[in-house]
């Protein structure tokens, strides 16, 4: 059983450059207009010197797909997933997503974290334990996946074993703004 998650390329890409361990986040603030009820709870009875660190995943992968023809992004999407029972997970709390029942949210308090000034949590999920579905709908550890960032378009590339992410270009030649990719499949 896997959970499942949505990112942009350009998202995508520098998260995994810049570190090998998807992180929770550090909560947004209790009067934040999207603040979870359970981590403005968490904040509330940690103690000194300690934050919540959160993260939200689709449960299934047709949430997952769902959510993103629902979604307004600016950026072609990553389709992720990760087991449902990774260690990781079983550190945090975990409950319904309030905004979106379709989702899971996971929260944990901690003391504060040195990773990217106390943003990111300490712990997190190694690349090797994550997979992004390919164009061949095939899933590939991310850890066997390739970067590549065109200078002149900023266009963000993922290399799956040889085969270029060319749909992309064809996309951007096509002249479509709204596109994703999902699978391998545009879809508006």
């Amino acid at each position: 059983m896997y959970i499942y998650r949505l990112d942009t390329t350009k998202t995508f890409y520098e998260r995994c450059v810049k570190d090998p361990v998807f992180r929770g986040t550090i909560s947004v603030p209790p009067n934040h207009p999207f603040a979870h009820a359970q981590a403005v709870e968490a904040m509330r009875a940690a103690p000194d010197g300690h934050v919540v660190y959160t993260m939200s995943f689709w449960k299934t992968l047709a949430a997952a797909i769902d959510a993103k023809r629902h979604q307004d992004s600016t950026g072609f999407i990553v389709l992720q997933r990760i087991p449902a029972d990774h260690p990781v997970l079983k550190e945090y709390s975990c409950s319904d997503d309030e905004y979106r029942r379709d989702a899971f949210f996971y929260w944990k308090a901690c003391p504060t974290s040195p990773i990217k000034n106390g943003t990111k949590s300490a712990t997190g999920i190694h690349h090797r334990d994550i997979e992004v579905l390919a164009p061949n709908d095939k899933w590939i550890a991310v850890a066997n996946i390739r970067f590549r960032v065109d200078k002149n378009t900023g266009i963000h590339y993922l290399i799956f074993n040889r085969w270029k992410h060319a749909v992309l270009k064809i996309i951007t030649k096509m002249g479509f703004t709204k596109m994703v990719i999902l699978a391998g499949r545009p879809w508006l």
